[in-house]
């Protein structure tokens, strides 16, 4: 998974950035109002990309069935 894939993952979730990257991670809104921080996508590797989106799935309690 690119960074632009992750990212449009992430978009397609319904998380909104609402503060700037820190530290290696942004701060998102999802569709609830609550807080998720999420990790930039430069520093990672496609395979780290791919599992940092299938935790927030999981957290965010959707599945893929």
């Amino acid at each position: 998974m690119t960074a632009d894939e992750y990212r449009a993952c992430i978009k397609a979730l319904g998380l909104t950035p609402i503060r700037p990257s820190y530290e290696g991670a942004t701060i998102h809104e999802d569709r609830e109002k609550q807080l998720i921080r999420v990790i930039d996508p430069d520093d990672l590797t496609d395979q780290e990309r791919r599992d940092v989106y299938n935790v927030l799935k999981l957290r965010m309690g959707f599945t893929d069935h």
